[in-house]
């Protein structure tokens, strides 16, 4: 395993450009949903098969409702977007029990119709071209 910021540090190229720009795509959706607002390539890591793992969310799902960066939401997987179109606070508050406020689950609600219909939105008006993919 290393950091994503070693991997930078070093110029280390991954033998599948397009899927590790799919997996870090995924996981800046992922941080706009809970509102990560302290992701940094030392918090990414990379095992050696060159999947991307995500870690210390210590700083997310504040209550704020909106999307903090959209320039953040350039891809997402088909799979993604429909576990997201799932959500419901029913399944959010069985999720997380007593670990997030009301006002947390709400805002996170928000945020969730917000990327959903944004990648929606960008996937009808451009023909799904880089928006959405497997």
């Amino acid at each position: 395993m290393m950091e994503e910021a070693e991997r930078q540090k070093k110029e280390i190229q991954p033998p599948d450009p397009e899927r590790f720009e799919h997996q870090l795509a995924v996981g800046r959706v992922f941080d706009e949903l809970i509102m990560n607002i302290d992701r940094n390539y030392s918090n990414l890591l990379l095992t050696n098969d060159w999947k991307v793992t995500l870690i210390d969310h210590s700083r997310s799902f504040t209550p704020y409702p909106g999307i903090r960066n959209k320039r953040n939401l350039t891809q997402c997987s088909r799979q993604l977007l429909e576990a997201m179109r799932g959500l419901s606070q029913a399944k959010v508050s069985a999720a997380v029990g007593k670990h997030l406020t009301p006002a947390e689950i709400k805002a996170l609600l928000a945020r969730k119709n917000q990327i959903v219909s944004f990648f929606e939105e960008s996937a009808a008006s451009q023909s799904g071209t880089n928006v959405l993919f497997p």
